[in-house]
């Protein structure tokens, strides 16, 4: 991953975003990497393709997205792909630090994108497939709903949307995927299928549902029992103290600190990933602090990253100084 980035830092591939959908399954990863490796080259390619791809598709008078350029200057604004955007611009904020200048950017769009969408809500807590038109395939639609529930309520918990103005929104869409979307068999309906604009995947109706309804249910759901003040599990954080020392025997003993937030849950398990230009290698272990690795390449360079598992895998850590594995 590291090199393909470095890669794209070097070539500065600032604009390869070409769908609304790319912004997601791109750019939290980049920050996440960026952050978690200290990579300053990373964060600024995560900026320019986020400035790029706004500049391309976002219409900020609308305060909405189109989902590429064959659908630019119309008036069709799809749910699941706005959804798209609003799910990533949040996991991206929640990366970057509180004092982070790249932040702003970010959190502009968050603010247009709510108050584009709350006057566009339904009567029943969804929001159309076309977000303006409910003449166009209209009728409840899960996917795109959760995801804007799932970053207004992150927005609300984080203070970067007003509670008194958006708190009615994020109630009503949880109430309409609670009451009409969950099927009683517990299965999520009302999921339109993949595609690219209001048309496809249609009909939608209470037995339709996919993947990625679910996980952004699922994601509505984690900020949603934050506003209702429920005990919250998440993620650990980050392991810290990452030591390697080579046995001379083609070992290296490797030592690190437990996290000092357990996310709310006991931490069960850590992934050690070991790198070498030579080969990389990944374990689990569920002791806590330490594990002796054997089976690596003698004669070579090797680094260590951990993470944490309490039922959620935490961030990886900072890498070990490389070490000599003799």
């Amino acid at each position: 991953v590291g090199t393909r980035i470095d890669q794209d830092v070097t070539a500065n591939q600032t604009a390869r975003l070409t769908y609304v959908d790319a912004i997601y399954m791109a750019l939290p990863g980049l920050a996440g990497w960026g952050v978690a490796m200290n990579d300053p080259p990373a964060l600024s390619l995560l900026s320019a393709n986020f400035d790029s791809v706004r500049a391309n598709l976002f219409n900020s008078s609308a305060g909405l997205w189109w989902r590429d350029s064959s659908w630019k200057f119309g008036h069709v604004y799809w749910a699941r792909g706005n959804g798209w955007a609003i799910a990533a611009i949040v996991e991206i904020l929640a990366h970057l630090s509180p004092s982070d200048p790249r932040r702003g950017s970010f959190v502009t769009v968050l603010t247009q994108m709510a108050s584009a969408l709350r006057p566009l809500q339904r009567a029943d807590g969804f929001w159309n497939v076309d977000l303006t038109n409910p003449n166009d395939f209209g009728g409840p639609e899960s996917s795109g709903t959760a995801f804007f529930t799932y970053a207004i309520a992150y927005g609300i918990n984080q203070g970067l949307l007003d509670a008194t103005t958006y708190l009615p929104v994020v109630e009503s869409a949880w109430h309409g995927l609670t009451t009409i979307a969950v099927q009683a068999d517990g299965s999520l309906g009302y999921v339109q299928g993949v595609g690219s604009g209001p048309g496809n995947g249609q009909p939608v109706g209470p037995l339709s549902t996919a993947a990625y309804g679910v996980g952004g249910f699922l994601l509505a759901a984690s900020q949603v029992a934050k506003l209702a003040g429920l005990p919250q599990v998440g993620p650990p954080g980050r392991s810290t103290g990452v030591t390697a020392v080579a046995d001379g025997s083609g070992g290296v003993q490797v030592s690190w600190q437990a996290p000092l937030d357990d996310g709310g849950a006991q931490v069960s398990a850590y992934a050690i990933y070991a790198y070498s230009p030579t080969g990389t290698m990944m374990l689990l272990t569920q002791n806590p602090g330490q594990m002796n690795i054997r089976g690596l390449n003698r004669a070579a360079w090797y680094t260590f990253t951990i993470t944490a598992y309490n039922g959620q895998w935490g961030p990886w850590s900072s890498w070990a100084p490389w070490t000599w594995v003799t």
